[in-house]
Order: C-alpha cells, then structure tokens, then sequence
C-alpha cells in the first residue's frame, strides 16, 4: 500500500501544524460510531479553564431561540428563503425553510497556501482537483492528488490504492485517521454554509453596525463589508478543523459539543451570505484555535433530478488568523484556501451507507 503525504488535509490544513500540538488521534469506535480524539494530558503545572457559568439552550433546525426579535426573525428567514430560492422554471411550492439536505457530491479545486508566516516565511501554493462525497453523520470518501482514495464506512476510515483496500486501525495510521476526521470537519462546514437552515441555534440576533474594525479585513475587489446586513448567531453546526482542546486535570470526559459564534455578512440586495466569520467560544486559549473569515462568491443553482433547487456558493475564500499567536493575528490579504466548486456537484445526490464502503472495482469517478 502506498502511503500518500500529500492527503487532501494537508493542502487544506497545512498552517495547522502548530496549531494542537498535544492531541493525538485514538481508532475509531468498533460500534460504527463517530471518529474520536484522545487528548493528551498536560502540565499538572497548567491550570484549567474554568467552564463557563450557564451553557445557552441549543434548539432544533427550524426553531429559532425565544428571545429573538422580530427583526432578526426577518433577516434570518429572508437569507433561508434566498439561499432556497427555485429557478423561475420550477413550478413546485415546496416550504424553502423545509428544504435541507444532510449529503453533497461535489467536484472541487483546491488552492491553498501555507509557510507565509513565521520568523522565517518560506510560502508555498498548491492546487489540485478531487472528488468529495459526504453523508451525515460522518460517512465521507474523498480522491487523494495521487489517486489515492480515503473514506469512512460503516467498519471505520479506511485508505484504498488500486485494488488494495486497508482498513486504519493501528498506532501506525494515526496520521490518516486524523485526516480523515479532519476532512469531515470540513464537510460539516460546507453543509453549514450551503443550507443554513439546518443550523441548530442558541442564539441570533442581528446587529446594528459592522462587528469588526475595517482595518481587521482583508480588502475584496467589490465587498464593502460596512454595507453588509450583519447577524450572530452561536450554534454546534461548524466545526474549525484545529479545534482540538487537550484535557486538562479533573476535566469530565463526557464533553458537551462546542458552540462556535458565527458572524454573517448578508449582502443587502439578495439577502445571500458573502462574509462569515467563524470562531470557537469558550475554548481553552492553550489550545490556539483559529478563527476562519469565509468569503462567499458566485452563488448558484444546484437541481436533483426531481426539481428541487438549492443556492451553492461556487468559490469559497478562507482567510484564517490565530489572535494568541504573534505570526498570525492578521488575516492576510491572499486567502489561506480557496476553494471552486465545478460542474456535476450537487447537494441532492442518491447516496447511500454503501457508497462510503471501499469496494474494490469501485473507479472514483463511478457512481454518478
């Protein structure tokens, strides 16, 4: 079996190297349940955090929180019901606000940047093309630059090369199961992203000016981000990729699933997100976690074979910055990542459980 380097993390992910230094991957669950991380133990010297006082209510998709004001209320459904919108051939009436999907296939290329910062920048560009199908709640398979294959079936992740199919069980594939988790992290993003309205909140309100000083943002041709209608809202449904906290003495194990604040810049005109800004709350400042600005562009119609119609961001611009850390408390003007999403995506694909299995005769581009 080839061992491949150059994973799909590692050109989504590379300026994470120093970013969770502590954790270390353990073998998924032998039930068929969800990847998990081990966290390390650290200096009994190293104080813990204390937990916050009061954990707000996390409601059901479609339920927005008690508190929130009419005007919210609007903004909000007006940005559901424009991500949704049905091309002007389509005569069905379906709810937009009902309309989700927990599933993608998508085609992507992929351009990231890494080794800009630092005392001694040495910046690297990559760009490669893949394949990434993903299923709720964690079933993903996606095409390696080698042509390589890497997924997670109903047995765990596993890596596919030719014919050979190994199963990543063992300390020696610590790295790919890693990966492998890393990679539907960022599924749960781009979901998030592509459907809103089957985020869970805690909260939403919608704010009266700008959340951030100009100065703070990296310069878009033609993104005035003042003139943007902005919102926060807390909710579970993101993930940032390096939120990895390492256990603290007298830490419970049973963890409650982070909220993460997501700030959304709606554009006034067609109420679609062009800005979100996305950062973990009450983590641990050791764990360096960084917070994500996403610029959103090119907004399009994604159709399953029944009609159905969903907006998809085609080009996605990642910007990341690290406040706590002195190479990364700017976003750079260049995007960390960019991602375009091509032809033959979609977010309504017939997927099943047994598509995510690493059957052999299986070409990655069969299945369409």
């Amino acid at each position: 079996m080839k061992r491949t380097t150059a994973s799909l993390l590692a050109f989504l992910a590379a300026p994470l190297a120093c970013a969770a230094p502590h954790a270390r991957a353990t073998a998924p669950t032998q039930d068929g349940g969800p990847p998990v991380v081990e966290r390390a133990d650290q200096d009994d010297a190293t104080p813990a955090t204390p937990a916050p006082a009061a954990r707000p209510q996390v409601h059901p998709p479609g339920v927005l929180p008690p508190a929130t004001t009419e005007v919210a209320k609007t903004a909000w459904r007006a940005m559901l019901d424009a991500v949704v919108t049905r091309a002007a051939d389509e005569a069905s009436a379906t709810a937009p606000t009902a309309r989700v999907t927990d599933r993608f296939d998508v085609n992507l290329t992929l351009l990231t940047r890494s080794g800009r910062r630092g005392a001694s920048p040495r910046p690297e560009t990559h760009e490669f093309d893949t394949r990434v199908q993903y299923m709720e709640p964690y079933f993903v398979r996606y095409r390696l630059p080698e042509g390589v294959e890497t997924g997670f079936g109903g047995d765990g992740p596993w890596l596919r090369d030719g014919e050979e199919v190994v199963l990543l069980r063992g300390r020696e594939y610590e790295t790919d199961k890693e990966q492998v988790r890393q990679v539907i992290s960022l599924c749960k993003n781009f979901l998030s992203v592509s459907t809103p309205g089957r985020l869970r909140l805690a909260e939403l309100t919608k704010l009266d000016r700008m959340p951030f000083q100009r100065d703070e943002l990296p310069p878009r041709a033609g993104l005035d981000y003042r003139r943007l209608t902005w919102m926060r809202a807390l909710t579970p449904d993101f993930r940032l990729v390096e939120a990895i906290q390492p256990k603290v003495p007298g830490q419970d194990d049973a963890q409650k699933e982070p909220l993460y604040r997501v700030f959304f810049g709606l554009d006034p005109q067609n109420h679609l997100p062009r800005v979100l800004h996305v950062v973990r709350i009450d983590a641990d400042p050791r764990a360096m976690i960084f917070e994500q600005l996403i610029l959103l562009e090119n907004w399009d119609a994604s159709r399953d074979e029944s009609g159905r119609s969903i907006l998809l961001p085609r080009r996605l611009y990642v910007h990341e910055r690290l406040p706590t850390h002195p190479h990364f408390m700017q976003f750079l003007e260049t995007p960390d990542r960019e991602v375009y999403v091509r032809e033959n995506s979609t977010l309504f694909p017939n997927l099943t459980e047994a598509d995510f299995e690493p059957i052999v005769g299986r070409t990655p581009d069969a299945g369409r």
